[in-house]
This record gives C-alpha cells, structure tokens and sequence, in this order.
C-alpha cells in the first residue's frame, strides 16, 4: 500500500466558474424566442424557470449588458402575457 492509498483519492478540482462567453449564447436564445413570437412560446412552468434563472445568469455579464437584457427580458415576458390576456 503506497502513502497516498491512506488518505483517499485526491481531492477533485474546484468548479470553473461561469463567464460572459457561457452564458450570453442562452440568454440571447432566450430573448431572440420570445421577441420572435406573437404567442408566448414559454408553458407556465418554463416561465417561472426563466424569470428566476434568466436574472441570476445575467450577473455573470458585464453590468450594463447585464441591465440591458434583464430589462428586454421583462418587456418581452410583459408583451407576451399582455397578449394572452386581451
């Protein structure tokens, strides 16, 4: 048995973090569906999903990005629900 085998497998490495690059690609998915759509292209359950999630993506964009596509995001979910409604 060498030293190492005493103590366990070595620890595994940390969790890179998210950046810009990996998640601008999904929130602009998101957005370009929505402002692509007439009729809200989300179920009820994938709308609550998103209006979490989409915000907490957003904080790992630059602040002004950031802002710019949390407030485009709202608009578009605003758009849509307002036609669901009429």
């Amino acid at each position: 048995m060498s030293q190492l085998d005493m103590f366990g497998p070595p620890p595994k490495p940390a969790p890179r973090l998210p950046t810009a690059e990996d998640v601008r690609p999904e929130l602009i998915e998101v957005l370009d569906r929505l402002r692509g759509s007439e009729t809200m292209p989300l179920s009820p359950k994938d709308v609550r999903f998103w209006r979490t999630v989409f915000p907490q993506m957003s904080r790992w964009l630059p602040d002004d990005e950031r802002v710019a596509m949390c407030a485009a995001f709202a608009a578009e979910l605003s758009r849509l629900e307002k036609r669901a409604v009429a």
